[in-house]
This record gives C-alpha cells, structure tokens and sequence, in this order.
C-alpha cells in the first residue's frame, strides 16, 4: 500500500524554470492514489505564483478550493513559506496560496526527491527502461535504490522500502567532488571546465549539467555552441558524447556508494530526455563511456558490475512522485 491518508484531494505541482506540470489525484484510506489528469502550463504567463495557478485551474477536475493537501517539487532554497527559484521571475510564494485557497497543508520537495519518490510504484518501476543489463543470479538484492538526474545542475536521492517501511535518501550532489581517476589524462579537461564556471571548487556537476555537452562540444571540437543545438550534433560528434557519458557512470557510482543503491540506479532529468545518446550508442545498446565510468575504480568495481541501470522515461514521474510522497509524508 502506498497511501496512508483518509480520503484527501491531492494536487501535485513539478515546477521548472520554463513550465509547471501538475497532477491531480484522490487518494481514500489505506488505497493507491488515482491520478485524474495531468496538464502544463507556462510560467512566462503568470505573474506570481497565485496567478498560476489560477491560469491551471481551468485544466483541473477539482476547484483549487477544494484540494486538501499539494506537495510542490522545485529547485531553489526555501525561505519562510516560499522557494526561491532562481530561473523563475517570482517566488513560488506556497504560504500566500495556501492561505487564498484554504489549503490544508503544503509540502515542498527538492526536484530529485520528488522523482525518486515514484520508486514506491511498481508501476513506475515496470515502465524503466533498462541500459546496463545485469543477469538475474548477479543481481544483489539486500540493498537500495537510486536516482541520479542530470538536468540544469545534478540531482540524487537514494530510496529504501525495506519492510514495507519508505524512506527518502537526500543527498546535495552538487557538493560532490570532481572525480579524478587519471591526473594526467584528465587536467586538460579539468581546466578547460575551471575556466568555464570561474573560482571556486571543481565539482562533478560540472561534467554532468545541462550545459556540459555544449562544453565538451567546445573543449573536443573548438565550436562554441549552446546546450539546445546539441541533440543535432551528437551522432556526428562522440568525444562530446562520450565525455559526458563518462562522468555520468561517476555519477552512478557515487549515488552506488552513497545509498548502498545496489539493487539499480534510475536516470531521469532533462539532459537524457533531449540526449538518450548518453546512455545507449543504439536502443539495446548502452554506451561503452558509461559503463567505463561506472567500472573506472578497481576498489568497487566488483560491485558496480552488479549494479543494472535504468531510464526512467514516463514524462509523468515527478508529478506522480509527489503525490506518492505527499500521500506518504502528510
């Protein structure tokens, strides 16, 4: 079972930089919530947070008025009862709408989290698509599961559901360390990032973020390009493919060893929804960069080679994913 509640209206609010995707759902006691329907709307058109919504509400089955609880998934830093979203021209100002529309309660979660959180349906889980493959007498099954998303910065959270009990792994994987395997192979490249995103630390977020393929494009190629002319260019450039695909098997096998992620590891977020070169060279296929990169450290490399990976697909996972959270956290 993965709804606790009584019978509650839920609303679910994914909220990009560019759009809002929400979902509305029932949930009864001790039952799965029923989606009722989806729908988008684009931020540009609102000029707050209550305006939005009131721009959304003619796409829902249930008056604002009448949602019991909204779990809101977004990047951004939560100040009061707001979440600073720095790609947005307004707060997303939950506390002002709660109180116009008489919710009962709020729950924001961090963009990955509300993702990983569709782990706790079967049914998100049948329609992954697999990419690393492992044999069934290979795979560990005392474990967890991951996320790792690639999209305007890098996301993880790790997922247990042991004895039916869910728990939420958090993590900031934009504090994670730029990987160093091969000093001398590597600073070229490591440089060539400094020189992009300025002072500070090297962090592996920069190989693995929305804007890293056009910068592998400029680094491999010498062509300076923007992240949305990339999809054209994959199949007739590789390194840049390649190079992305590498740190992203980093990525994995950091979320690996920070969730004990043994039983997979699911892909979701922007970058591989516009670039499923990433994964997979042709469908069925994963891309040897990725695989290498998940197996670049002798030290867990016994484990990795157990661990199947997966790409979350359904365009509908986070939304689906709030509401599972919100169903399970309120």
């Amino acid at each position: 079972m993965i709804a606790t509640m009584n019978a509650t209206e839920l609303l679910s609010l994914d909220i990009g930089g560019t759009k809002i995707h929400s979902a509305q759902a029932f949930v009864a006691g001790g039952s799965r919530p029923q989606i009722r329907q989806t729908a988008r709307i684009l931020v540009r058109k609102a000029r707050s947070f209550c305006d939005a919504l009131e721009l959304l509400a003619p796409n829902l089955p249930v008056p604002l008025e009448r949602i019991d609880v909204v779990g809101i998934g977004a990047k951004g830093r939560i100040e009061g009862e707001s979440i600073v979203h720095d790609e947005l021209p307004w707060p997303i100002d939950f506390g002002a709408a709660r109180r116009r529309f008489g919710w009962k309660k709020v729950r924001p979660f961090n963009d990955t989290e509300a993702q990983a959180f569709s782990l706790a349906d079967p049914e998100c889980l049948k329609v992954a698509k697999p990419i690393v493959c492992v044999p069934r007498e290979r795979l560990i099954n005392d474990g967890n599961l991951g996320v790792v998303a690639p999209g305007t910065g890098l996301g993880m959270a790790g997922f247990s559901d042991k004895s039916g009990q869910v728990t939420m792994l958090r993590s900031e994987a934009g504090h994670l360390p730029f990987p160093v395997v091969d000093i001398e192979a590597q600073l070229g490249y490591m440089r060539f990032l400094q020189s992009k995103i300025g002072p500070g630390e090297l962090r592996l977020e920069a190989a693995v973020c929305g804007q890293a393929l056009a910068w592998n494009h400029e680094f491999h190629y010498g062509q300076v390009v923007s992240a949305m002319d990339m999809p054209q260019l994959l199949k007739t450039h590789p390194q840049s493919v390649d190079t992305f695909a590498w740190y992203l098997g980093q990525a994995i096998r950091s979320a690996v060893m920070a969730f004990w992620a043994v039983r997979g590891v699911y892909i979701f977020g922007g970058v591989p929804e516009r670039n499923p070169e990433i994964l997979e060279i042709e469908p069925g296929k994963p891309r040897p960069a990725l695989i290498e990169g998940m197996l670049a450290s002798a030290t867990w490399r016994d484990v990795m080679e157990r661990v199947p990976v997966y790409h979350l697909t359904d365009p509908d996972v986070a939304v689906k994913g709030i509401i599972i959270g919100s169903a399970l956290l309120n």
